[in-house]
């Protein structure tokens, strides 16, 4: 019986992609918890406003997602660096 070739990481030519697919998915996560911090301390009522309307608490997370999936790539792109 033939063996099966092991399942090689997919990641494992380009380790730039799976940085960039982590650090973005903990800025996507990361927006998840402010969303769900603003729905709980409900600020000006804008907890109410983010129930009342599902929609825009999906695009305040996806707007929220892109700049913290930012910051968090741009944070660990720049810790990659040598020191000096």
């Amino acid at each position: 019986m033939a063996s099966r070739p092991a399942a090689r990481n997919p990641f494992a030519r380009n380790p730039l992609v799976a940085l960039f697919l982590v650090h973005g998915a903990i800025g996507f996560a990361a927006a998840a918890v402010f969303v769900a911090g603003l729905i709980l301390a409900n600020p000006n009522e804008l907890g109410v406003l983010l129930k009342a309307t599902p929609l825009a608490a999906v695009l305040l997370w996806f707007a929220s997602g892109l700049t913290f999936a930012g910051v968090q790539t741009s944070a660990a792109v720049m810790a990659l660096a040598d020191p000096e």
